[in-house]
């Protein structure tokens, strides 16, 4: 099932599936199927995978191979691993990626930076947050560089993570603590967390396509009409732009009560609001008082109900 011309995918399940007797019998096997620049790259980080888990004697050599192959997906599992076995030998590497891969390379070189006690990934730190206050770093790796840098204890780096925090406090603008959010996220756990947020999940108001509330609009395609600025400030700043159709009336009526929600239906004679619960209540306009705006029915909580991370995956989803 290792061989070559086997499905990827089965190579896969049968790497995960190995028991110790199997491996033992399989060890040569799994170092070639590392080092074969023809095997799928799936295969090969599977492969690699069980090489570290098992503690294979050719590991650091596999380690090596698979840091310097042309397969995106093998460099990527190699990068952990080869930051816990040598981080001496692992920072050139690591560099490597930060300067001259792309943004998923990146942000998992910084994410293995992060745990590499050395001078050398210090430096490798302070000339990249350098680049940041400059300007220079992709938004897409902006989020994991912070994070990594961090948990750093090197004066410089400290001082230069002080120096960022200090420029985005400062800032009139209102997004730019969150700004590192726009770009970078996965979709897949967006969706997960648009559907079942402990606390309150976008899907109780909201759309993206079948499922979901009536309380506000509905999400669907809504990447392809707005940038991401707006779909940032939307779940930051939800009073900054109100969707039209959904602007929160607030009804005061001759008895004395109060009613509030979205517009859902207008005649000559009822006024029909959608509240909170996406419950629809009709008030005869004969019995309303005073009729009056209010800011959108969406809580600005969203900012301390999620992580940076969290909301950089809604935003990509």
């Amino acid at each position: 099932l290792l061989a070559a011309g086997t499905p990827a995918a089965v190579q896969a399940a049968t790497l995960r599936t190995l028991n110790a007797l199997e491996i033992a019998g399989a060890a040569e096997t799994l170092f070639a199927l590392v080092a074969d620049e023809k095997q799928s790259g799936e295969s090969r980080a599977a492969a690699l995978g069980v090489m570290d888990k098992t503690k294979h004697p050719r590991l650091d050599e596999a380690v090596s191979l698979a840091g310097a192959s042309r397969s995106a997906a093998l460099r990527l599992a190699a990068l952990p691993i080869a930051a816990r076995l040598s981080p001496a030998k692992a920072v050139p590497v690591l560099a490597n990626l930060v300067r001259h891969g792309d943004a998923t390379e990146q942000k998992a070189a910084f994410r293995s930076l992060g745990n590499v006690r050395s001078p050398e990934a210090d430096a490798l730190f302070v000339e990249q947050l350098r680049a940041l206050l400059a300007g220079q770093v992709s938004p897409a790796v902006q989020l994991e560089l912070l994070n990594a840098a961090g948990r750093r204890a090197d004066a410089t780096v400290k001082s230069l993570v002080a120096e960022h925090e200090k420029a985005i406090s400062s800032s009139a603008d209102p997004l730019a603590p969150f700004r590192v959010a726009l770009e970078g996220g996965d979709k897949e756990r967006g969706r997960r967390i648009f559907e079942t947020q402990a606390t309150l999940p976008c899907i109780r108001c909201h759309r993206a396509g079948a499922e979901g509330g009536d309380a506000g609009p509905n999400l669907a395609g809504a990447g392809a009409k707005y940038s991401r600025e707006y779909l940032l400030e939307s779940i930051i700043k939800p009073n900054a732009k109100i969707a039209p159709g959904y602007d929160t009336v607030v009804i005061t009526l001759k008895s004395g009560g109060v009613v509030a929600g979205i517009v859902a239906k207008e005649t000559a004679d009822t006024l029909s609001l959608r509240d909170t619960e996406n419950k629809v209540v009709s008030v005869a306009k004969a019995d309303i008082a005073k009729r009056e705006g209010a800011p959108s029915s969406m809580p600005e909580v969203y900012a301390t109900l999620l992580t940076k991370q969290q909301i950089r995956d809604v935003v990509e989803y």
